[in-house]
């Protein structure tokens, strides 16, 4: 299997593991009486919304692909885009519901206002260009997970274990499946391009993949304080968890050893 197409695996299987941690925080609300009901609409609500910023996420990877030259990745593109279409209604159902309670009206115009001037755009874009409108996509729809976060009051949790799963989903899981997105897009690019490879490129691949490090830090730290404190959740979620780990630990590898260490020694 090409280096790209690996990489691109490896970041895609990344999405599942917060699909069912959120999925898991939702039951965990609904056994509790005592969490309010706006707290599990907030947890609903960002559910799609994150389906909708994984969807955002494969385009912008395989559009740097076609875009950086590799012509078989475009067979993928028109799917892409409609799984694009189709998350954006499952969040129009579930804002019709819940949008004016978490005051994001105008944040999810913005967001489908950017969507709607970029996917299809992006065929006439830069590579560079392309990524760039993807990534301001991206930051909009994890600003706007935030707001619903803050406005459902998921983040003002009191309970420990909840609250430091709450930030693990709204906060910290958005921001690194964001940043594992950047370095894979870095990565293709680099594989792909046919110029030399820059010392500077080699930086920002460095910086990525330190970035990322940071962040898998971070999410396990908050994981073991929630399991301190609460046993339960440990099972329900200490597979899922290092399931995460290790393949996130193994993107992390494949790109150090197999692309860095490569463009390292040729460069």
């Amino acid at each position: 299997m090409p280096i790209r197409n690996k990489i691109l695996l490896a970041v895609s299987i990344l999405m599942l593991p917060l699909l069912i941690l959120l999925g898991m925080f939702i039951a965990e609300k609904n056994d509790k009486a005592e969490f309010s009901q706006k707290e599990i609409y907030g947890a609903e609500y960002n559910l799609t919304v994150k389906n909708l910023q994984f969807a955002v996420a494969k385009h912008r990877g395989t559009m740097s692909r076609v875009l950086n030259g590799e012509a078989g990745a475009k067979a993928g593109v028109s799917a892409m885009r409609s799984d694009i279409t189709s998350a954006i209604a499952d969040v129009d159902k579930v804002h019709e519901q819940f949008g004016v309670m978490f005051k994001v009206e105008d944040q999810w115009a913005e967001v489908k206002q950017k969507i709607s001037a970029t996917i299809n755009a992006s065929d006439g874009m830069s590579a560079d260009a392309s990524f760039t409108q993807h990534s301001d996509i991206i930051n909009a729809i994890v600003s706007l997970s935030t707001r619903v976060g803050d406005n459902s009051n998921l983040i003002l949790d009191p309970d420990l274990d909840s609250y430091y799963l709450m930030d693990i989903v709204t906060v910290r899981m958005p921001s690194f499946i964001d940043n594992l997105g950047k370095m894979r897009g870095t990565a293709s690019t680099l594989v792909l391009q046919s110029k030399a490879i820059s010392q500077q490129q080699i930086i920002q691949l460095t910086t990525d993949l330190t970035i990322i490090n940071s962040d898998l830090g971070s999410i396990k730290q908050s994981m073991a304080t929630a399991f301190e404190n609460n046993d339960s959740l440990k099972g329900k979620l200490d597979v899922s968890l290092n399931d995460l780990v290790l393949q996130a630990e193994a993107a992390v590898t494949l790109v150090q050893n197999t692309v860095l260490g490569e463009l390292s020694t040729t460069s």
